[in-house]
């Protein structure tokens, strides 16, 4: 079973559980806006670690070292999605150095998530002597189920596609998109 046999895996790492208290200190408990894509980001996490650690060793790779380039891979996906957030914002931050390590105020891009998943991933996996290109595909249809799941948060901020307008067709088209979107990449995952 998916689940079963997933969670077990990722229930056996303390690694898992560190980030996982990690990525929770991120969530302000002041503030709804953050807190749900946060927690909608999260969830996706969790589903694509799942699917991942279900698959590893169909694929050929040990998950005892896979994991290390996993959990690299995420905390390079913060780092990079901060940096190329702040360097495209840079008038924003440039008197106030403090702001840029504010993630509880947003400002990620996920060109930079994956930018940095992928270098620090690699370089890990390559020390780990962990296969690359088979990690490279659980990681890529790992992706899309956390894609699809995480961009409600931003559906729910109405951070994508603007906000609702007075007339019922903007509402409803918003929310037409973002559907669309989800379904295709739970679609794509599968052939992947």
């Amino acid at each position: 079973d998916l689940v079963t046999t997933g969670a077990y895996a990722l229930c056996r790492h303390p690694s898992v559980w560190a980030m996982l208290f990690f990525c929770l200190l991120l969530i302000p408990a002041a503030n709804f806006d953050p807190w749900c894509a946060t927690t909608f980001s999260l969830c996706g996490l969790l589903l694509a670690m799942i699917y991942a650690f279900h698959n590893m060793r169909s694929y050929g790779i040990h998950p005892d070292r896979a994991i290390d380039a996993i959990i690299g891979g995420i905390i390079g996906a913060i780092v990079g999605a901060r940096a190329y957030y702040v360097i495209l914002e840079w008038d924003n931050y440039a008197g106030d150095w403090k702001r840029i390590f504010n993630l509880r105020q947003g400002g990620l891009a996920i060109y930079g998530g994956l930018i940095g998943a992928l270098v620090v991933g690699c370089i890990i996996a390559k020390i780990r002597k962990v296969r690359l290109l088979p990690l490279l595909d659980l990681c890529g249809a790992g992706f899309l189920l956390g894609q699809g799941i995480g961009r409600w948060g931003n559906f729910f901020n109405q951070e994508a596609y603007g906000c609702n307008t007075n007339s019922g067709n903007g509402a409803i088209a918003r929310l037409v998109i973002f559907i669309r979107s989800s379904a295709v990449d739970f679609i794509v995952s599968l052939f992947l």
